[in-house]
């Protein structure tokens, strides 16, 4: 299936002007808040704030990510091929160390929460 094609188009494109407003106006927001009482600064309106993002768009380029949540999986994977059963092991060990620290930290907070609650 094509990517733009169709259907995708008009999901895309509404979307991709949401995403664009959201942005303006929380950039808006944030600059109002914080820019004119520290700088002293004029407040921005909203499509001053969106040209601001446009025009940072364009002097310091799109950088699109090299490594997305797939490569890292797709890495880890091929890791995982080259390694010998110790260091296959090795793995799981400290992947099970983590898993119970992370277990052990979420139910020590879920407790707390608990005896705080009665």
């Amino acid at each position: 299936m094509r990517p733009f094609s169709g259907r995708n188009r008009f999901f895309f494109v509404p979307m991709f002007l949401i995403a664009i407003a959201g942005f303006s106006a929380i950039t808006m927001l944030l600059w109002n808040a914080i820019i004119p009482d520290i700088f002293h600064l004029p407040a921005l309106s909203f499509w001053q704030t969106a040209g601001l993002l446009i025009l940072s768009r364009l002097l310091f380029g799109f950088k699109i990510p090299k490594h997305s949540h797939h490569n890292r999986h797709v890495d880890l994977r091929e890791k995982w091929e080259h390694m010998n059963e110790q260091e296959r092991n090795e793995f799981r060990n400290q992947w099970k160390e983590h898993r119970s620290w992370w277990t052990k930290t979420k139910n020590d907070n879920v407790n707390q929460q608990n005896e705080e609650n009665k």
